[in-house]
């Protein structure tokens, strides 16, 4: 088992990692809500490096937002899971 407890599809372990306090979007509830699905673990790996730059990382930032914003309803243990890692070239 995860430190939280959790398992994950197929025995996997999990943990989870710090949420900032703020949501990751303001913005109006997406056009596309997706409520009927099943069992998912979707995880992005995400370049912070210095050499990806302020302006593409918020983009990065903001595909990433656009495309769980439909599953947030579906969102769940036993539903849709997601889970991001950031590599960067400076420890932080």
């Amino acid at each position: 088992m995860g430190a939280d407890g959790g398992v994950g599809a197929r025995g996997a372990q999990h943990h989870r990692a710090a949420v900032p306090s703020r949501a990751l979007s303001t913005a109006a509830p997406p056009a596309v809500v997706c409520k009927d699905v099943l069992e998912a673990d979707i995880a992005f790996l995400v370049d912070g490096s210095s050499s990806i730059g302020r302006n593409n990382f918020r983009a990065v930032r903001a595909f990433m937002d656009e495309l769980v914003g439909p599953f947030v309803q579906a969102v769940g243990e036993k539903a849709v899971r997601f889970a991001v890692a950031q590599y960067s070239d400076e420890p932080r």
